[in-house]
Order: C-alpha cells, then sequence, then structure tokens
C-alpha cells in the first residue's frame, strides 16, 4: 500500500484538471462512468466492474484497495470522493470504505421548497463469510434550511438505508437486498414565535431486491440474467386541511428482468448486449374531507414493450488508452389518469435512442474514466463554439489503486 509523493501529486493534479473541465448544468449524475458510457445505466448489471459496489455491495471484496474522485457537469465540485482499504491479510481479511457524495440537486420526494443539496454519506464493509463474499452498504443524507423570526421556516429531510449483498453459488448469483426511510420538517415560525406545522410525515419504508446469474459459456461467451423488484411507500398528513387532517400517501412499485451478453471476441474487446423489460407504477392518493378514506387523485404506470435493448463495447486502442461507445433504445408505453382535473386517463408511446462515447486512461495503477460531451465533439472548444457551458467531459473518474 505504499505510494510514492509523485504519484500522489500526479493523481491529484490530474484528477483536478479533468474536473476543472466540468461547471454547473442540469445533467444528472452519472457516477458509474465506464459503464456508462458503454450504454447507460443498465449496463452495471451485466458486466464486473469496480462501479459495481454499489449494486451489490459484496463485489468490493474484488477491489480491495482503492480511492477514486468522481465529478460531473451536473456541480462545479467532486461529486463523490472516497476509498476502501482491506485490512487483516491474513486468513480472514476484511475491506472498509468511506464515500462522500455532493449530490448537486436536491432529492425532494415530498415537495418541500427551497432544501439545498443533498449531502449523503456512504460506509461500506466486506469480507467472506465461508466461501461466499458478503458486503454491506450503508448510508444516510440529510438537507436543512431554517429561518428564525419573522416568517421563519424550517425544513429538513432526513434518510438512511441499508443494503447487503452476498454473492453464492461459487460466484454464479450475486444477490442485494436493499431497504431505507425518510423522515422530513415542514414548519413555519410566526413573528411571536409559534409553530405551525404544514405536513407531517407519516411513515415512508423502501424495499428493493436486485439479483443476477453468470452462465459462462467458454473463454468469450457469459450470458448474464439479471432482474430487480422495488417498492416504495411515502405518507404524511395535512393537520391544516379545512375539513380535518388531509392525508397522502404515495406508492411506487417498479420491477425489471433482462438478458445481457458479454462477449470478448479478443483479449482487448468486450462487447456487451443487453434486452431488458421493466415495468413502473406510481399512485397518489388522499384523504381531504377526514373521513379516513383514500382516494386515488393520479396513477402513472410505465412499460417497455417491445423490450429496451443496450449495445456495447470497451476496446483498447493503446497500451494506455481504452475507447468506449455504446447506444440504448426504449420503447416505453405510459398510462397516466387523473382523477382531480378534466385531464382523464392519458396514453402515451415514447421510443427514444441514446448514444454513448467515452474513453479511460491507464497509468500504472491510476486510471480515469470519462464521458465524452457530444457537443464538444461537434461544435468545438469555446474559442470555435462561443458556447462557455460546452466541456469535454460530462462526467469522469480519476481511481487509484494500491
Amino acid at each position: 500500500m505504499k505510494r510514492s509523493l509523485t504519484t500522489f501529486l500526479t493523481t491529484t493534479a490530474m484528477t483536478l484538471l479533468l474536473a476543472s473541465a466540468a461547471s454547473a448544468s442540469t445533467a444528472p449524475a452519472r457516477y458509474d462512468v465506464r459503464p456508462f458510457t458503454m450504454g447507460g445505466e443498465s449496463v452495471n448489471m451485466i458486466m464486473k466492474s469496480q462501479s459495481n459496489i454499489w449494486q451489490f455491495p459484496q463485489t468490493i471484496n474484488q477491489y480491495p484497495n482503492q480511492a477514486s474522485g468522481v465529478f460531473d457537469d451536473a456541480s462545479n465540485e467532486f461529486a463523490r470522493f472516497g476509498g476502501h482499504f482491506q485490512f487483516n491479510e491474513g486468513s480472514n481479511p476484511f475491506v472498509v470504505g468511506v464515500y462522500v457524495d455532493n449530490i448537486s440537486s436536491a432529492y425532494n420526494p415530498f415537495g418541500l421548497s427551497g432544501l439545498p443539496a443533498n449531502r449523503q454519506l456512504n460506509a461500506f464493509y466486506g469480507r467472506n463469510l465461508g466461501s461466499n463474499p458478503f458486503g454491506a452498504h450503508i448510508y444516510t443524507f440529510n438537507s436543512n434550511n431554517e429561518q428564525e423570526g419573522n416568517n421563519g421556516f424550517r425544513q429538513g429531510m432526513t434518510g438512511v438505508g441499508i443494503s447487503l449483498g452476498m454473492t453464492v453459488g461459487g460466484g454464479a448469483w450475486d444477490l442485494a437486498f436493499d431497504a431505507s426511510t425518510k423522515t422530513f420538517t415542514n414548519e413555519t415560525i410566526s413573528g411571536t414565535g409559534t409553530v405551525t406545522q404544514l405536513t407531517e410525515p407519516d411513515g415512508n419504508i423502501a424495499l428493493g431486491l436486485k439479483a443476477r446469474r453468470w452462465f459462462p459459456i467458454n473463454s468469450k461467451i457469459t450470458w448474464v440474467a439479471h432482474g430487480m423488484v422495488s417498492t416504495d411507500k411515502m405518507a404524511w398528513t395535512d393537520p391544516n386541511a379545512s375539513a380535518g387532517v388531509g392525508a397522502y400517501e404515495t406508492k411506487t412499485t417498479e420491477f425489471n428482468i433482462g438478458w445481457g451478453l458479454n462477449f470478448t471476441p479478443t483479449s482487448k474487446v468486450l462487447a456487451i448486449l443487453d434486452v431488458m423489460f421493466d415495468y413502473r407504477n406510481v399512485t397518489t392518493e388522499n384523504d381531504t374531507n377526514g373521513d379516513g378514506t383514500l382516494n386515488t387523485d393520479t396513477s402513472n404506470k410505465r412499460a417497455s414493450f417491445p423490450p429496451s435493448y443496450t449495445v456495447g463495447m470497451d476496446a483498447e486502442v493503446l497500451s494506455w488508452l481504452d475507447l468506449r461507445m455504446g447506444a440504448s433504445n426504449y420503447r416505453r408505453i405510459t398510462s397516466f389518469e387523473n382523477n382531480i382535473t378534466s385531464t382523464g386517463k392519458q396514453k402515451r408511446t415514447l421510443h427514444d435512442n441514446e448514444t454513448f462515447l467515452g474513453f479511460g486512461l491507464h497509468f500504472g495503477d491510476l486510471e480515469f474514466d470519462a464521458y465524452v460531451n457530444p457537443r464538444f465533439v461537434i461544435e468545438g472548444p469555446y474559442f470555435i463554439s462561443g458556447d462557455a457551458t460546452n466541456n469535454i467531459f460530462m462526467s469522469g473518474e480519476a481511481t487509484l489503486h494500491f
């Protein structure tokens, strides 16, 4: 685990150089840079990568010593930084890690206004239980905004969750279970100090299960079956409802199932293919007259049919340079029903294609992965395009292996 001062300074300098290419935008965070540039978010489920620890925490045992910093053009700061390291290198080693997220846009399921960006802390632990790799990921996040005096208020949101994972069947199965809960504060404060609760939390629980099964055929072909199911229930009340206590509840149910392929025609090329069906249903209900009955206000159902598909590749161009490309296709049918307004029931079919381009740089134990901004490729740098937001990279990650 020894690193020279020169290597450390080089890592820091090059990481900051990459981060300086990013500036503020409304783009979502793309933390899993390598798999994302090969076709989008679903790729992380069908290929083995150091990014797998965020899906299956037990895979942290496969990448025991590393530190990484991630940037995204949705933030002027690093989106994530941390590391994990192996201890007790004898007969029963274990891995401990800590990562801090600097989420650039607030996650706000309760509809609160004015909350600043959330801050999230991630703790990892991994070791073998017998011959089976085990891992745990515990995470917390919070966001608060408070003002005392006239027209004062208190708003805040706190959440905690845990993901437990295990690999069984001699490495054939990766399994993970997720559970989380959230709560919030939403109050106003008058000039005389009177506190009024606008809405109150009434329970939240989210549960999820993920699994994938590897089917190696030969040295070049491996099939991957994968799937997930999750449910999320959030409820809150309005004690100031004109006709009693107003109750509100949102339920989300989601699942997907897919069949993927890892194909290595040569030792320097990895090609992936994934076909996936997904379904999502979100309903909101409320009790505005205080009789204890929840009535369905809106229902939003989404399904991909025919199944979505993703193709991508990672090819070694030079000993220190990898080129990554990918594309995904989604044909989603959405039905939306609104029982509050005259909108009624609507149905929409959305056919969407996405394409991706990225690369990886390797310098010994130091790696850089980058997601290329297509606008920069087409329009060029600022002195050509005149667009100050036209950055080279949309996201990137620097990883140092020990």
